[in-house]
C-alpha cells in the first residue's frame, strides 16, 4: 500500500503552528492564534466530537493562509494557486473519457452533499489500522511532498515514531537514505521490516503534479520493494 500525503492521524499532525512558524512564514502573533484553535480541535478529537474538531484544523489553516498568503498545499505557492496544470481539461477531454469509460458523465472534484457527511470521519485516526496492516505483514510506504503544510513531512515523521508495530525499533534506529533520479536528488527513504517512508524533495501535497518524473520512480520502485533498508 502506497500513502500519499496521508492525513492518517489528525491528533498527532493537527500542530501547523509550529511548523509554519519554524519555516518563518508566520509570527509569533499567529502562532497564538493558530495554537489556540489546534488546541481546541485536540480537545474535540480526545472527547470524540469529530465535526466540532474539524473546525480547530479548518480554522487553524485559515489563519496561517490568511496571515501568510501562501498556500497550505504547497509554501512556494500563492494562495490557491494551482499546480500541475488543469487536470479537469484533460480528464473530460475524449481521449480519456474512451480510455476510462465514462461515457458521457459529468466530473465533479467534490460534492458537498457527500464532504458534509464525511466531516467528522475525517477527524477520526486510522493509525491503528496502519499498525494493524504492518503486523499483517503488508507492505506499507508513506510518501510526503517537502514543501506540504497540511500534511507537513515533520508531523507525519512524529506519527511514524510513534506507530506500535514489530519493526518499530528498527524504525528507530534505521539509516536515511539518498534517493536519486536521473541524477537529481529526489529524497530520502528510511525503511524497517515492511514500512518505508519517503520525502519528496521540491513538491507539495499533491506529488504527481509537482513533480511527476520523481512520483514515477517512486511508485516503480515502491512497488517492486526497491528502496534500500538496512541489511
Amino acid at each position: 500500500m502506497v500513502i500519499g500525503d496521508g492525513f492518517t492521524d489528525p491528533l498527532t499532525i493537527l500542530n501547523y503552528s509550529d511548523l509554519v512558524y519554524e519555516l518563518g512564514l508566520v509570527d509569533n502573533n499567529t502562532w497564538a492564534q493558530m495554537k489556540t484553535a489546534e488546541d481546541d480541535g485536540r480537545k474535540n478529537i480526545e472527547n470524540k466530537n469529530y465535526t466540532e474538531a474539524f473546525n480547530g484544523f479548518e480554522d487553524s489553516l485559515g489563519i496561517f493562509e490568511y496571515a501568510s498568503f501562501v498556500s497550505e498545499y504547497n509554501v512556494l505557492y500563492f494562495g490557491n494557486e494551482e499546480s500541475g496544470g488543469d487536470y479537469e481539461e484533460f480528464l473530460q477531454s475524449d481521449t480519456v473519457r474512451q480510455a476510462i469509460h465514462v461515457g458521457d458523465q459529468t466530473y465533479s472534484d467534490e460534492s458537498d452533499t457527500v464532504y458534509a457527511e464525511l466531516l467528522g470521519e475525517f477527524m477520526v485516526s486510522v493509525k491503528p489500522w496502519v499498525e494493524e496492516l504492518l503486523d499483517s505483514g503488508y507492505r506499507v510506504v508513506f510518501y510526503n511532498g517537502q514543501m506540504d503544510v497540511i500534511c507537513g513531512y515533520p508531523l507525519l515523521v512524529k506519527l511514524f515514531q510513534s506507530l506500535n508495530f514489530n519493526s518499530a525499533q528498527e524504525y528507530a534506529t534505521a539509516s536515511r537514505n539518498l534517493w536519486e533520479v536521473n541524477r537529481l536528488i529526489a529524497g530520502y527513504t528510511k525503511s524497517a521490516g515492511n514500512f518505508t517512508e519517503i520525502l519528496v524533495r521540491n513538491a507539495g501535497h499533491f506529488v504527481p503534479t509537482d513533480q511527476p518524473e520523481f512520483a514515477f520512480d517512486l511508485i516503480y520502485k515502491a512497488v517492486r520493494d526497491l528502496f534500500p533498508k538496512d541489511d
